[in-house]
């Protein structure tokens, strides 16, 4: 099953999706659980990567405070994907532990520029 398209986060490359499509085993391989966890971690990082977009889209038009809201935000879904990651087994968990980082990354990275 593909990531949900037809209503991307703001500024969501289409490179990204593409990588999480990839790298994401075939969910008709898992258990109705572990199904709607990897669908939530999926749009998760999806959440993560669009709030990181408006955070330097904010700072970018002087609005520091909205880029710090925004960028708090993102840190909390990555700590809401590192929960549900620990409620997957290892090999299904694995597959996304790459995306946290560059998240992880990310976030950091506009965080340097504030």
């Amino acid at each position: 099953m593909r990531p949900y398209r037809a209503h991307l986060p703001l500024g969501l490359d289409t490179r990204r999706l593409r990588k999480l499509e990839l790298i994401v085993p075939h969910p008709m391989r898992r258990k109705a659980a572990d199904q709607v966890l990897v669908q939530l971690i999926e749009a998760d990082v999806d959440i993560g990567f669009g709030l990181v977009d408006e955070a330097r889209a904010y700072r970018a038009g002087g609005q520091a405070e909205f880029s710090s809201r925004a960028l708090k935000n993102a840190e909390e879904v990555v700590a809401e994907i590192e929960q549900r990651l620990q409620h997957l087994g290892d090999s299904e968990a694995a597959p996304f532990l790459p995306l946290v980082t560059e998240l992880r990354n990310e976030i950091a990275a506009v965080g340097r520029e504030q």
